[in-house]
């Protein structure tokens, strides 16, 4: 059930970033990674699909109208690898296109991963993301060379303060993707991801 007080809060944000010319990329169905405890998969493989297709119509129509956000769909995990994962993100992008076909739809898949990888053929799929290591050329050029082509961008590779990213690696992977082709890439910092000052 849609808590009215958190969901108040989420229209606050996604305005204030709007009026500063801020697109926000919303997940509503964060898997985590590996399809862990970090997200909602346990809550997703044991929700009826019924519930997908509603969840996907709610935050829909709550956001249909808002013009700076676009759809992520999943998160961190390849949804192919765990049973019945896949039907039930389609049973939410099912509920969500019936009421809003004004924004960008992409999924966040696995380490390595397309959005098209476990999602070929897709009508909702419309913008694809790539996501990967430090080395961000190979699957930027791999995006780059689909048919349909498609645009994408980087939605997430190594992060600031984490596995030993020199300012040269972060530029690196930031300008591989870019003169790859891609629409953009998202640069991450990782003490401010986890909200911590722990560095990896």
């Amino acid at each position: 059930t849609p808590n009215e007080a958190y969901f108040a809060h989420a229209d606050y944000v996604i305005s204030a970033a709007a009026e500063r010319g801020i697109l926000v990329l919303l997940g509503p169905l964060y898997l985590g990674w590996d399809c862990g405890s970090d997200g909602w998969c346990a809550e997703l493989k044991a929700a009826p699909s019924e519930d997908l297709h509603y969840w996907g119509q709610y935050v829909g129509n709550r956001y249909k109208d808002y013009p700076n956000n676009m759809w992520v769909i999943g998160g961190e995990t390849d949804p192919t690898s765990f049973l019945g994962v896949t039907y039930k993100e389609r049973a939410f992008v099912t509920g969500l296109k019936q009421v809003d076909n004004n924004h960008q739809v992409t999924a966040h898949n696995a380490l390595g991963q397309m959005a098209v990888d476990p999602w070929p053929g897709e009508t909702w799929l419309t913008l694809i993301s790539i996501y990967t290591n430090q080395l961000t050329y190979p699957l930027a050029k791999n995006a780059y060379n689909l048919s349909p082509i498609m645009p994408y961008f980087g939605i997430e590779a190594y992060y600031e303060n984490e596995h030993g990213m020199t300012q040269k690696d972060l530029r690196a992977q930031a300008y591989w993707t870019h003169l790859s082709g891609s629409i953009g890439h998202i640069f991450g910092n990782c003490p401010i991801w986890n909200f911590a000052s722990v560095l990896y």
